[in-house]
């Protein structure tokens, strides 16, 4: 029974979406959910490994710009040393999509600097 209940649950969820909502339209069949851009954070990268995103199963998307001046190591390891890391240079960015990263899009990530004043601008699109 439930199984014949599905297809119109799937319509009724896409009607309360405005007339022209294609891109909503898009991630709603792609996904099967609603998703929504979090605030813009920005994170001061300290010389010791500095936690950037929270462990967050509803994230499927997060963007991480180096918005300082020097180079940024980010790693999924708390333990994370400088030189041991995904390279972020100044104005670099990490773009992590659950469609190509799976799971790792949802798990705590960290960072560390070489210099203090380094800072990263974190966009997360999560679920509704």
């Amino acid at each position: 029974m439930s199984a014949r209940l599905e297809p119109l649950r799937k319509m009724q969820h896409m009607q309360d979406l405005p007339e022209g909502a294609a891109l909503a339209r898009y991630t709603r069949n792609l996904w099967g959910i609603s998703v929504k851009l979090v605030p813009k954070q920005v994170i001061s990268v300290l010389t010791t490994s500095t936690k950037v995103l929270q462990n967050n199963p509803r994230r499927f998307q997060a963007l991480i710009v180096n918005r300082g001046t020097g180079q940024v190591d980010l790693d999924w390891n708390p333990a994370l040393v400088l030189g041991d890391g995904i390279n972020l240079q100044s104005l670099g960015t990490l773009d992590l999509i659950a469609f190509e990263d799976g799971e790792l899009v949802g798990y705590d990530l960290y960072a560390i600097s070489a210099a203090a004043g380094n800072s990263l601008a974190v966009y997360e699109v999560m679920q509704v």
